[in-house]
């Protein structure tokens, strides 16, 4: 017990800024704000079609993200959402190693999945042949997989 003491007293001495570390402190409610800082999206080139399918899809996120924020999705919370895409319901307090991202996919269902390895969600593009579900629809498959936690199944 004396030792540990000791090398925490030696570690805060040497590196002042980790004291936070040791603090207890309440950690603060994950806002929408938040985590849509966190939840960086991966657009395409600025004016290509592509680019256009993703903004809209990204766009009825938000809107499920607000959604879920005000309590309107269930169980599926804000929380629910960033454990979905990186494996942990906060912000670590040293911030993640990789930047959590959006990524979006051709895929013949609109279930979104994630690499919790490498904190990463991918949502689905319409196109042509499949185009975007209504959004109930949608928010329903979001629900779903947020509160199954469908991992990269497809």
């Amino acid at each position: 017990m004396t030792m540990k003491l000791l090398a925490e007293y030696w570690l805060v001495q040497e590196l002042p800024a980790v004291i936070h570390l040791f603090t207890p402190q309440q950690s603060n409610p994950l806002t929408l704000k938040m985590l849509t800082h966190l939840l960086k999206p991966q657009f395409s080139a600025e004016g290509s079609n592509r680019r256009q399918r993703e903004h809209s899809t990204y766009t009825l996120f938000i809107k499920y993200m607000r959604e879920a924020a005000s309590g309107r999705r269930g169980a599926v919370n804000l929380g629910t959402i960033l454990r979905f895409a990186t494996g942990t319901e906060e912000e670590p307090a040293l911030g993640f190693a990789l930047q959590p991202s959006i990524q979006f996919m051709e895929s013949a269902n609109f279930l979104p999945t994630a690499n919790t390895c490498i904190n990463k969600m991918n949502l689905s593009l319409p196109d042509e042949s499949n185009p975007l579900p209504l959004q109930e629809e949608l928010f329903n498959l979001f629900d779903l997989a947020f509160c199954n936690t469908f991992f990269g199944l497809e």
